[in-house]
């Protein structure tokens, strides 16, 4: 069964930015992020109980080519993507900043 992914728009932000400072460091490296972006949501959406949980309720993916995770919550059949976000930064930073997006919405 698939789950229904719901990103919030903070996020695609999040995967733009990176895209854009990865395309301009090498022609076609933005592009490769995005397809394991793509790829990383797929996997998510097919299987998203398979991936560990860190902070409470909330689960990761990491890409397997690029340093980033995929930070999201399964609450019954969604999948609601929280952040995109470097693998170096501060592991609580990621989800607090998490908890004051919902919460500042």
């Amino acid at each position: 069964m698939k789950f229904e992914i719901i990103v919030l728009e903070q996020v695609y932000e999040e995967v733009n930015e990176s895209v854009f400072y990865y395309e301009q460091r090498q022609t076609g490296l933005g592009i490769s992020l995005l397809d394991e972006w793509e790829n990383t949501l797929n996997n998510i959406q097919n299987n998203p109980k398979a991936f560990e949980s860190k902070h409470a309720n909330y689960k990761q993916a990491q890409l397997d080519r690029f340093p980033y995770l995929i930070i999201f919550e399964v609450i019954e059949f969604e999948v609601i993507i929280l952040r995109f976000i470097h693998a170096k930064r501060h592991p609580l930073k990621r989800f607090r900043q998490k908890i004051e997006i919902l919460f500042s919405e």
